[in-house]
């Protein structure tokens, strides 16, 4: 046959479109897609079509309208000839289109505010998120029935109180980690299963088998935060005891006979001395100016003391809110902290430790000097931020905080200033050692915590190095010590 006689049988380009319902530019991408024949061409600007496109085009503009598949899966169906029903339900397997079936009801981007009543402003930041992905189309943008069930999810969130910014954050989580699961159950799924069975048991494992995955994650959720918060529960109930490891009853063997006249020397006999009562009573005595001043020692004797309610009423009138000073600031959080214990509910402890926690950010912002009260308050923050459970994602700052804290003592940087010679020796000879097994038993129980068994033996070794054998953290240490040594290797 001529190619004038073959022409007259074939579309040209102008009639394709009229016919198949689509621009000639789209007909040309499908060619270039691979999804129609190339087409025969007579010049360099006469081309014709088989008459089949017809059909074939029409059938895609199909499967994208109402399957909403893309088109290299079209293609992959639409090659496999008398396979196409068959392949076609493995795609829309692959897809989920099989649960799509709501979709077909696609939201214009013009009416989505109005169809979901939610501002533009915030779905324009969920999609920023990806946490919507509206899909193009003929260049309009729309959004399916997931999308607005999504911001349906953000809508009831905000109405029950919870703040825009937690739930972008939460549902962040979410996604990442799903997507990460997804990714590698996609891989699994192509080694293990994909082609090696027949295609009606393929699409049974991609819908039904594959559907229980949707309903085994929201019950591993449901059990993982019953467990997590069981242990996070557990863990603020035994936070008080472990907070008690903070203090320590010094030998005294450099302390006076008698107390000392000033002030300040006073105020610390009565510490080391263990005379806690006899702190508070001296600090509360004073004129208001001065009991300000040293209203932290009141608040940390009154804790020592076990007398949590009168630290938090203290507090409660002179840091009221975080001011920056490292002592005060650490003394209120640690009030905070081992009131936990002794608070019914969750509402109560729960407002408790988000109040310590302001103040320790404040002693994180500070610039700590390298005095005896900012070492203090560096100890006590830096305790409290490694005992807390792990849903306050603070070890990591603790860990930091204890390491700086560890070095001054190491190093016996720490400015005393012109004290008595009683009160020196006492600080160097008795207070820095017993601070310094306790953050390194902080440390160590840290570091387990993180995994990392090499640095958690070097703080068991500083322990064992410093302590009596008789003492309870020596013989601690050494037992920590056994057990890491019979963890298995992995």
């Amino acid at each position: 046959m001529k190619v004038n006689e073959q022409a007259r049988q074939l579309l040209r380009a102008s009639k394709l479109s009229e016919l198949a319902g689509v621009p000639i530019p789209t007909i040309k991408h499908y060619v270039n897609e691979g999804l129609i024949p190339q087409p025969m061409k007579t010049g360099k600007t006469m081309a014709y079509y088989d008459p089949a496109c017809v059909d074939r085009i029409k059938l895609i503009k199909r499967l994208q309208k109402e399957q909403f598949l893309p088109l290299d899966v079209i293609k992959r169906v639409l090659d496999s000839g008398a396979a196409y029903e068959e392949e076609l339900q493995v795609g829309q397997a692959i897809l989920k289109s099989h649960k799509a079936a709501s979709l077909s009801k696609m939201v214009p981007e013009q009416s989505i505010e109005r169809r979901s009543h939610y501002p533009m402003r915030k779905v324009r930041l969920l999609e920023k998120e990806g946490l919507i992905m509206p899909s193009k189309k003929d260049g309009s943008r729309f959004y399916d029935a997931a999308d607005l069930k999504v911001i349906e999810i953000m809508k009831r969130r905000e109405e029950l109180g919870v703040p825009f910014d937690h739930s972008i954050e939460t549902l962040r989580l979410y996604k990442e980690a799903i997507r990460g699961a997804v990714g590698r159950d996609i891989r699994l799924f192509a080694k293990n299963l994909l082609g090696g069975f027949p295609s009606e048991q393929t699409v049974s494992f991609l819908t039904e088998v594959d559907d229980s995955l949707d309903s085994f994650i929201i019950l591993i959720r449901q059990k993982l935060l019953r467990r997590l918060g069981g242990e996070a529960i557990s863990q603020m109930n035994e936070l008080s005891k472990k907070l008690a490891m903070l203090s320590f009853t010094l030998p005294g063997a450099y302390l006076p006979e008698d107390e000392p006249e000033e002030f300040i020397p006073r105020l610390l006999y009565f510490f080391c001395s263990g005379r806690q009562a006899s702190v508070a009573e001296f600090v509360e005595s004073l004129p208001e100016t001065d009991a300000s001043k040293y209203a932290a020692a009141a608040v940390i004797a009154h804790v020592l003391r076990k007398d949590f309610t009168a630290a938090l009423s203290l507090v409660s009138r002179q840091f009221p809110k975080p001011d920056g000073r490292v002592l005060n600031d650490a003394a209120a959080a640690l009030a905070y902290m081992v009131s936990v214990g002794e608070t019914s509910g969750f509402t109560g402890p729960s407002n408790l430790v988000r109040k310590a926690l302001a103040h320790l950010r404040e002693i994180e912002r500070a610039r700590m000097k390298n005095n005896v009260a900012d070492l203090i308050g560096g100890y006590i923050c830096g305790a409290i931020y490694v005992l807390l459970p792990d849903m306050f994602d603070t070890l990591e700052r603790g860990i930091d905080m204890l390491e700086r804290v560890k070095r001054r003592l190491r190093d016996r940087r720490m400015q005393i200033g012109r004290i008595p010679p009683w009160l020196e020796e006492t600080v160097q000879f008795e207070i820095i050692p017993a601070m310094t097994i306790r953050v390194n038993r902080f440390l160590a129980e840290a570091y387990l915590r993180r995994g990392d068994c090499e640095r958690a033996e070097q703080c068991l070794a500083a322990i064992i190095e410093i302590a009596e054998p008789c003492d309870e953290h020596s013989q601690w240490a050494r037992i920590k010590k056994i057990e890491i040594r019979n963890m298995p290797v992995h």
